[in-house]
């Protein structure tokens, strides 16, 4: 690969991980504030996390699934994937899991057991790089078939 090339490869590896970093977190935000149940949030909050959730698996899908014409290597889009697959977990493994895990499993509440959202957002922190990801797929099979 040429100094060209090498620049392009690092850059869409930048990309990928800077939306793999904020992907979750805005993903999260939609997910916690679309809710009633969950949050106290006002409409405008609410209209926003619907919308963000919509959104998100769009940007995931022309950031990082979609094949590039200025992909070099073959295997270009499924390394963006798999990059952003792990950064995403790592994410929401330094974000969520870790502290929702402590908070659920090491300390003791003060009526004996803990209440479900601890233990929803823990599920939700585990199984969102997958719902991304799925989001995803989702809008690439939409786009096939609008293609064809």
């Amino acid at each position: 690969m040429n100094e060209n090339q090498t620049r392009i490869e690092r850059n869409s590896k930048i990309q990928t991980i800077v939306l793999s970093i904020i992907l979750p977190l805005a993903f999260l935000f939609g997910i916690l504030c679309s809710f009633g149940n969950i949050t106290d949030a006002s409409f405008m909050v609410r209209y926003l996390a619907r919308i963000d959730l919509v959104v998100m698996p769009f940007l995931y899908y022309f950031i990082v699934m979609r094949k590039r014409k200025n992909d070099i290597l073959l295997d270009s889009n499924k390394r963006r994937i798999i990059l952003s697959l792990l950064v995403q977990a790592v994410t929401m493994l330094v974000i969520c899991v870790i502290p929702f895990g402590y908070m659920v499993f090491f300390t003791k509440p003060e009526n004996g057991h803990w209440s479900g959202v601890a233990a929803v957002l823990l599920l939700i922190a585990v199984i969102e790089p997958l719902i991304i990801h799925l989001g995803g797929y989702l809008v690439s099979l939409i786009f096939r078939f609008i293609h064809r």
